[in-house]
């Protein structure tokens, strides 16, 4: 059993590790489309559905980890 945790632990640390690649390539994505409308007058037509896929499959990829942590995320506009 233990190196089956063991070899969970890895999958989850890995899929945390993809979960930072995607977000650096949203980052990237934006501020590419930025340049290239505002400078050269030259919309892309990826950047949209890529960073909506790209943010579908971070949150999916970070939340085993979160969950193996104990990590808590709370939206608390309400209770505020």
């Amino acid at each position: 059993m233990s190196v089956l945790k063991q070899a969970h632990d890895f999958i989850t640390r890995i899929s945390l590790y993809v979960a930072m690649l995607c977000l650096a390539f949203i980052a990237s994505a934006y501020c590419i489309e930025v340049v290239l409308r505002y400078f050269f007058d030259a919309p892309t037509t990826w950047v949209n559905p890529f960073t909506s896929y790209a943010l579908c499959l971070m949150i999916f990829l970070a939340l085993p980890e979160m969950t193996r942590e104990g990590s808590h995320l709370a939206i608390n506009i309400l209770l505020e």
